[in-house]
């Protein structure tokens, strides 16, 4: 038996935050140096799902949250009117 080349590890908590940053699957693929079809079959493994279907619901809570700190730092920088 052939010895392949070893495996490439994945940080699932890094994957969850470039999620929620609106990270595509190539860009989540390329930060770990695997090719794209190899982090999606890797994916589906992980969370039993494809990183389509999966992604909506963390990614929509990362834009909140940015949209959330980018008024509260509006607001923190408005001048006493």
């Amino acid at each position: 038996m052939a010895a392949g080349r070893p495996v490439k590890e994945i940080n699932w908590e890094v994957v969850e935050k470039l999620i929620e940053c609106n990270c595509s699957g190539p860009e989540i693929a390329g930060k770990f140096r695997i090719d794209q079809d190899t982090f999606y079959r890797r994916f589906k493994i992980e969370y039993g799902c494809n990183f389509g279907e999966y992604r909506v619901g963390p990614q929509s809570a990362g834009l909140a949250d940015l949209k959330a700190m980018l008024r509260a730092k509006a607001l923190s920088n408005k001048a006493p009117g």
